[in-house]
C-alpha cells in the first residue's frame, strides 16, 4: 500500500510535523506500507533524513514570488511560510501523488503481462 504524506519542516516552522509523520511512517513501513513524503524545499528541510529512514521523499519548490506582499508581512500567515498559494500547493502535491501511483500501476501491469 502506498501512503502519501504531505508535511514540511523549516527553520521558520520547526521540524515537529515531519518528525511525528516519520514515526507514523516507520510503523506503517513495518506493516508493509510504502510512504511517500511530499515536502517543500524550505531552508531547514528534512528531506535527507526522510530518505535515510528508508522512505521516498519528493521535493516541491518554494516560489516566493507567487505570494502577495500582505501575506509576507504576516509571519503567522500559512501562505507566508509555505512559499506558494495553498491551491498551488494542493495541485503540486496531487501531481506528485498521481505520478507515483501511475509508475507503480505500470510496474504492476508489466508483472501481470509477464506471468
Amino acid at each position: 500500500m502506498q501512503i502519501p504524506i504531505r508535511t514540511d519542516a523549516s527553520i521558520q516552522i520547526g521540524n515537529g510535523h515531519v518528525m511525528r509523520c516519520l514515526t507514523l511512517a516507520d510503523a506503517l513501513k513495518k506493516e508493509g506500507a510504502e510512504c511517500h513524503f511530499v515536502c517543500r524545499r524550505h531552508e531547514g528541510t528534512l528531506l535527507e533524513l526522510i530518505q535515510q529512514r528508508g522512505h521516498k521523499a519528493h521535493a516541491l519548490p518554494v516560489v516566493k514570488e507567487q505570494i502577495s506582499t500582505s501575506a509576507l508581512d504576516n509571519k503567522l500567515d500559512y501562505q507566508s511560510w509555505l512559499g506558494v498559494d495553498p491551491c498551488v500547493d494542493v495541485k503540486d502535491s496531487l501531481h506528485i501523488h498521481r505520478k507515483e501511483r501511475n509508475q507503480i500501476n505500470n510496474v504492476s501491469y508489466e508483472k501481470i503481462e509477464k506471468t
